[in-house]
């Protein structure tokens, strides 16, 4: 790892080291989400390696890597038949930057969606995902994996239309 490490337990009460990650950048820093993606951006987001990942040794070194890396989120998104608390799991997508991770469950078996479970709770890297409600579910009930450092975008929107005065709808989990 390019950036040093602590020896102190990370918030989330793990030993594990935790990584000295660069400051997030400043809003003003980021592109605003009215501004077109420049033809070059699109470009090279279009050319991010895809990495396949189905054994449990393939998952472990993937979140020991992720863990120990720079960065401050990850992208997420799970997917599978009736997802939720009695779902079943197919597909685990993981995004950063630099590449797009494809945790193949069939393949793998349950052992491997149990590898996440430390990248799932770390409280130092945050996880995006849009509308967690059912992912969420069925990681904690079928696998006993809680999520923490959530960044829910449909609840950001949501946020968001509120504050415009507009209308916001967010369907119950019963729906």
């Amino acid at each position: 790892s390019q950036w040093p490490s602590s020896s102190k337990p990370s918030p989330s009460g793990s030993s594990r080291p935790s990584p000295r990650r660069p400051p997030a950048p400043k809003p003003s820093d980021r592109q605003s989400a009215s501004e077109p993606l420049e033809s070059d951006e699109a470009e090279s987001a279009r050319k991010l390696p895809v990495r396949m990942i189905s054994s449990v040794d393939q998952c472990n070194s993937l979140v020991e890597r992720l863990l120990g890396s720079s960065h401050h989120s990850i992208a997420v998104d799970c997917e599978g038949a009736k997802l939720g608390r009695f779902g079943k799991l197919s597909l685990v997508q993981l995004a950063t930057d630099d590449e797009v991770y494809l945790v193949d469950v069939c393949t793998g078996g349950p052992s491997v969606v149990g590898c996440l479970a430390p990248l799932f709770s770390d409280r130092d890297l945050v996880k995006v995902f849009h509308d967690c409600r059912e992912d969420s579910s069925v990681l904690l009930h079928r696998y006993g994996i809680p999520l923490n450092a959530v960044f829910d975008t449909q609840v950001g929107f949501s946020a968001w239309l509120e504050r415009k005065g507009l209308e916001t709808y967010q369907a119950s989990i019963a729906e």
